[in-house]
């Protein structure tokens, strides 16, 4: 009887191996693909920069026209960018409280919400305006992108003219927010002379700022998608090193187990021949 328990036991603890293993693999397959993902994003991060401190600079020369025509203010929508896929232990935590304590400052504050993972924890909240996904790798930021804009223009319709946009997403130093509309051109340098321009002032701003707004958001998604690999990769990371510590425990316990079914097995086979003899 004791013996079958020993080989019942070990051949649990073998079960329990394999299917540790196996989660291993699936864990590694997520880091090398959160890998893949840190890299294609880590690449293209200095041609956003330079776009960035492209149009900064247009704006710093052409910041008068912006002076002369203001922004008049309007509703808020705060854009809230989380993560389509889990496993970035608390990558959505933090948005959602950033955006509790915004909707407790502006009770009235409305929210678009990019990712499934977040939109599940923000699912009971009648402030959401909209649930959208988010991107799971670099390629799919475009048409995440394209679902936001088209949920920003019917908001803008509802509020029949200009609206104030915020993100509150993930950046290099934890939860950040920021102002994307109304846009405020930096104070030119002293001394700059402003540019002539060939189009109407009112066309100008209205283009540049499209093109300032959609770099900004393309910017936010892509560190926002920088940020959650990461913490994928330091979660699996982590996560791997817990499997492997725990296969090692229950390895050597199938080899003890083992040792004591060969040490059952001398005893049982020690007093059948003593039995025999004494017979």
């Amino acid at each position: 009887m004791a013996y079958e328990t020993t080989v019942s036991r070990r051949r649990n603890a073998e079960a329990r191996i394999s299917v540790l293993s196996e989660l291993r693999d699936v864990f590694d397959s997520m880091r090398t693909l959160s890998l893949v993902e840190i890299a294609k994003l880590s690449r293209s991060e200095p041609a956003r920069h330079r776009l960035q401190h492209q149009l900064t600079t247009i704006a710093q020369v052409s910041a008068p026209y912006f002076n002369v025509l203001g922004t008049p203010p309007g509703p808020t929508l705060s854009l809230l960018v989380g993560s389509e896929r889990g496993f970035c232990a608390g990558f959505n935590e933090g948005v959602t409280l950033a955006w509790d304590r915004i909707h407790a400052v502006d009770p009235n504050a409305r929210a678009v919400v990019v990712g499934s993972m977040l939109a599940e924890k923000l699912n009971a909240s009648s402030t959401i305006l909209d649930r959208l996904s988010g991107p799971t790798v670099f390629e799919d930021i475009d048409a995440s992108l394209i679902a936001v804009l088209h949920s920003i223009a019917r908001f803008e319709a509802r509020a029949r003219g200009p609206i104030a946009l915020w993100t509150v997403a993930n950046g290099r130093d934890g939860i950040e927010t920021t102002a994307i509309l109304p846009f405020e051109p930096p104070r030119s340098a002293h001394g700059q002379r402003t540019p002539a321009l060939n189009l109407a002032a009112a066309s100008f701003i209205d283009d540049f700022v499209d093109q300032y707004a959609d770099a900004a958001l393309h910017g936010v998604f892509a560190t926002s998608l920088l940020s959650e690999n990461r913490a994928r990769l330091a979660h699996m990371t982590s996560a791997i090193e817990r499997l492997d510590e725990n296969v090692a425990l229950l390895r050597r316990q199938t080899h003890r187990l083992r040792q004591e079914e060969i040490t059952e097995e001398v005893e049982t086979i020690l007093l059948s021949t003593q039995a025999d003899q004494s017979r």
